[in-house]
């Protein structure tokens, strides 16, 4: 209610319904005085009238002065009940406010999180790509290395073949001009040094032999012996054994050794062994020589074809990958900028919020309507009074009120300390 309304319209109308007290006494004085002239023969009347006339005008005022106070403490109750509930309402106004700074709060950390995520992957995908990089560059070398290889194989094999051709050349030449009689000379020579290594290897065979087959009697005798013993220590027990197992044990040693006598070789043997093994081993050293080199070749061009092969792929794969990486790292910034935008759109929409509230105006609102009774109880406006202020005040003459009643009233009037409840006590506000 404004301040230039007044007191409550209910007061205005009690108050024109029954007019105030001082004009009824002014209009009964003047009814008073007219009889008392018409009876002034008369003065034990005239003293009745005047007491009389006194206790009523005494009465009235005092009926007039509680209806006051009555009107008063109910317009004081009706704001106390309007502040509590312009109280209730802002508590509510703060709880949506916290609500609201926790899911901001909330969403800040899930933007944040969704951020540190967004920042991992990126990292992880910068790191594939560095990897990516790193492993195709080593391919590219290694690749480089091997044909760097290649090349210097190619050089070398070029270079021998070139020295065989000269070397052919060589011998041909010493071949025609060498007489044939020192060729023979020479085969002879050769011939006999074969031979003489030949009687060497089949002596130094036969010796191994020999060794060999010692050493294998030996281990056949030992073993027999060891039976026998157990045998021996059967019979020392009293354990009966018969001379069948004696027998075998011998037969079965016999046998054993005629076995690796029957495996021995002769000399004529090694001998046969010394020219296959040599007539073999030179088809098989020039065989191996021709497939060393023609393998080596193969596989060295097929290992740098296969490797050509692999990087080609390698470097499509990690172009793909790449692009992929790109495109993601694309959207994820895209998505980032949109979080952005949204959670700055939130803290606009809560500060928006907060200067919305209409907790300040409300308030404002009970301020001018405790202004209005301050004023209606005859108060002078202060400048730096505030609500509390006024509502003290207007307590304050609401208990001068009740003291002049009870005082009149001839008793005195005691409220309890929290008869009107706890919204009596002005601080609580």
């Amino acid at each position: 209610m404004p301040a230039s309304q007044g007191p409550p319209p209910h007061a205005s109308s009690n108050a024109a319904e029954h007019p105030p007290a001082h004009h009824e006494s002014s209009a009964f004085a003047t009814d008073s005085r007219s009889k008392s002239k018409q009876r002034s023969a008369d003065p034990s009347q005239l003293r009745k009238a005047l007491n009389l006339t006194e206790k009523r005008s005494g009465a009235r005022a005092l009926v007039e002065k509680t209806r006051e106070a009555f009107l008063l403490q109910m317009a004081i109750d009706t704001r106390k009940a309007e502040i509590l509930k312009l109280h209730d309402r802002a508590a509510e106004k703060s709880e949506a406010v916290r609500k609201a700074e926790t899911m901001l709060t909330r969403d800040a950390q899930k933007f944040d999180e969704f951020l540190r995520s967004s920042d991992a992957a990126a990292h992880e995908a910068i790191r594939k790509a560095d990897e990516a990089a790193r492993v195709s560059q080593e391919k590219a070398t290694a690749v480089r290395q091997l044909r760097q290889k290649l090349d210097a194989t190619k050089a070398r094999a070029a270079s021998n073949r070139e020295k065989v051709q000269e070397y052919s050349r060589y011998r041909a030449f010493l071949t025609h001009i060498t007489p044939q009689d020192w060729l023979k000379d020479q085969e002879e020579l050769s011939k006999e040094r074969v031979q003489q290594q030949k009687q060497q290897w089949v002596q130094s065979q036969l010796q191994q032999q020999q060794l060999q087959y010692a050493a294998d009697l030996e281990a056949i005798d030992e073993d027999l012996r060891e039976k026998l013993q157990d045998l021996e220590k059967k019979k020392s027990r009293g354990i009966k054994a018969s001379a069948a197992p004696r027998k075998e044990l011998e037969e079965k040693a016999e046998k054993r050794k005629r076995q690796l006598s029957r495996r021995l070789k002769t000399a004529t043997d090694f001998e046969n062994q010394f020219d296959c093994g040599c007539t073999v081993v030179s088809a098989v050293a020039q065989i191996l020589l021709e497939m060393d080199g023609a393998v080596a070749t193969c596989m060295n061009m097929q290992e740098l074809e296969a490797m050509e092969k692999r990087f080609a792929n390698t470097r499509a794969e990690m172009g793909a990958r790449l692009e992929g990486l790109e495109a993601v790292i694309a959207q994820l910034q895209q998505q980032l900028q949109q979080q952005r935008a949204k959670c700055i759109q939130h803290r606009e929409e809560l500060a928006s919020q907060e200067q919305e509230s209409d907790a300040s105006a409300a308030l404002q609102k009970l301020a001018v309507h405790v202004s209005a009774i301050h004023a209606a109880c005859g108060f002078e406006k202060e400048a730096s009074a505030d609500c509390l202020r006024m509502l003290e005040q207007i307590e304050a003459r609401l208990d001068s009120h009740l003291a002049a009643l009870a005082k009149h009233e001839g008793k005195k009037l005691t409220v309890p300390p929290n008869k009107w409840g706890p919204w009596m006590n002005p601080r609580r506000f």
